[in-house]
């Protein structure tokens, strides 16, 4: 069995990052379906264009990657609202840590530079963005 640091080393000697590695620990070899982000594309957007490159080649023709992140407000004053106070928290943890506020367009422009199709569904101060990859 291979531990997790031995792909980690194996992964950065073959110049992958940080996805091959995620992908290699969870077993993903073939083309899939569909692939699944919940609030971690913001983690790693300042590498979109290798993330959405790795995961247009994990899916088959017709597979979808569905990306769900928080829908942050473009003023971030709105953050002072008391309905919006558990985000405004999540907002002060998220700048600290130097993560990137998202909008849901932005994440429709990195899949289609990706070759994927987008749709937004917007719910509350969430955005689910479902991209696919065309069939042929």
């Amino acid at each position: 069995m291979t531990t997790l640091d031995e792909m980690r080393q194996q992964a950065m000697q073959q110049g992958q990052g940080a996805m091959s590695l995620a992908l290699a620990f969870v077993g993903v070899h073939n083309p899939v379906d569909l692939v699944a982000m919940n609030r971690a594309l913001h983690h790693v957007w300042d590498r979109r264009d290798e993330v959405f490159a790795q995961l247009f080649a994990m899916l088959r023709p017709g597979g979808a990657v569905v990306i769900w992140e928080p829908r942050w407000p473009d003023d971030r004053a709105q953050l002072r609202d008391g309905r919006r106070r558990a985000m405004a928290f999540q907002n002060l943890s998220e700048h600290v840590q130097g993560n990137h506020f998202l909008r849901p367009d932005e994440v429709e422009t990195a899949m289609r530079a990706a070759g994927l199709t987008p749709k937004t569904t917007l719910f509350g101060d969430e955005a689910v963005v479902v991209g696919t990859r065309p069939r042929a």
